[in-house]
């Protein structure tokens, strides 16, 4: 009897080991996530630049991915619980923004969908969604497809799939994934937008034809593959994402690109011996080149963003890694962060708000932001 009163303890005793060690990990986590907005103090939070008030609150469509919701609220948190929530987040994601529970604003607003990078989660873009929503856009933050309900067959290899650069035939047969993968995730995006429409809360707060689209690295390539529908999508926003799926292009519906300070590759760039690089600078070419055809629509802007890499299109632009501490790049992260969310909630209100007329060219093409390099 002992021996098995000990056998039955082994299983709990294991769950306590567990647990403990997973508490570790996430202090441990969450400490190094203090220290980075220690260290980065001059760069943290952007405080939004609308004239609303944020509400924040999480969503979890029946079979769908996981939402996190920004939008105008008409006043602050919904009672002590939603403060204290929001306190707790402030704590456990000291690098993000962060809002709560409260009552969203009266009237009709446009709705953008946010997505992430390649297999990234909903909180890539916390302080670009908060900004949105203080603009008076109701925002779904969304994860990448693949945290969703598994696919099957050649379906769910694409779910799972991203660029091989073992080989040439690797990299070619990836591509393919690549741009299976972006209709799908497209697919999804619209499902998304389905179920936020008819979210009891916010649903009748959406104006549901006046819905864009906005996605950062691979969630951009995905915008890009819904930029010709037809139906209620109204603006797409690409940010540094590469144009894969080819049979969904030239957009027809009002588009911005804005992509890293990186040179049209060169003849060497495309011969390289590195075969990463090789296949990057390939994938750029293909990109800008199809930025540059002549059936690029008139309504559409394609922009270089002077000074910026990647990353800056995400959080990591003012809350960055570690590493950029200790090689600092000689640039105002404020200021561009201001620069580019300035452009997009311009182009958005353009498109989707209350402002009159389109951003041209002319607009744009100031300081920080010019044309695409050409060969």
């Amino acid at each position: 009897m002992t021996i098995g009163g000990r056998g039955r303890r082994w299983p709990a005793l294991a769950a306590v080991v567990v647990c403990f060690l997973a508490a570790c990990i996430a202090m441990g986590f969450i400490a190094t996530e203090h220290v980075r907005s220690l260290v980065f103090l001059a760069a943290q939070r952007p405080a939004p630049t609308g004239a609303h008030p944020v509400g924040a609150a999480a969503f979890s469509p029946v079979g769908g991915a996981r939402v996190e919701l920004w939008y105008p609220a008409k006043g602050g948190c919904l009672g002590l619980l939603a403060r204290a929530v929001a306190l707790l987040r402030t704590v456990l994601r000291p690098t993000q923004a962060v809002s709560c529970d409260a009552p969203p604003a009266p009237g009709l607003h446009p709705l953008i969908l946010l997505l992430p990078s390649w297999f990234a989660e909903r909180d890539v873009n916390t302080f670009m969604a908060a900004n949105l929503a203080s603009h008076g856009f109701v925002v779904a933050a969304v994860d990448d497809f693949v945290h969703g309900p598994p696919l099957s067959g050649g379906d769910r290899i694409a779910q799972l799939g991203s660029l091989d650069m073992t080989s040439e035939e690797a990299f070619a047969t990836s591509r393919a994934v690549s741009r299976r993968r972006a209709v799908l995730g497209a697919r999804a995006a619209t499902a998304t937008i389905d179920a936020v429409i008819a979210h009891p809360t916010l649903g009748p707060r959406i104006d549901a034809d006046r819905v864009g689209v906005l996605g950062y690295s691979f969630g951009g390539s995905i915008a890009a593959a819904m930029s010709r529908e037809t139906g209620r999508l109204r603006a797409v926003v690409n940010l540094d994402g590469d144009v894969v799926a080819t049979e969904a292009w030239p957009p027809t519906v009002p588009y911005l690109f804005l992509t890293s300070d990186l040179p049209y590759p060169s003849a060497a760039d495309l011969a390289s011996d590195d075969r990463a690089f090789r296949f990057e600078s390939i994938t750029t070419r293909d990109t800008y080149d199809l930025h540059e055809r002549p059936d690029f629509p008139r309504n559409g802007l394609a922009l270089s963003v002077k000074e910026a890499v990647h990353a800056d299109f995400s959080d990591r632009l003012v809350m960055p890694p570690f590493r950029d501490f200790l090689k600092p790049r000689p640039i105002d992260r404020k200021q561009m962060w201001h620069d580019i969310n300035g452009l997009i909630v311009s182009f958005l209100s353009a498109h989707l708000g209350t402002m009159d007329g389109t951003i041209g060219q002319s607009d744009a093409l100031s300081g920080r932001f010019v044309k695409l390099p050409s060969p």
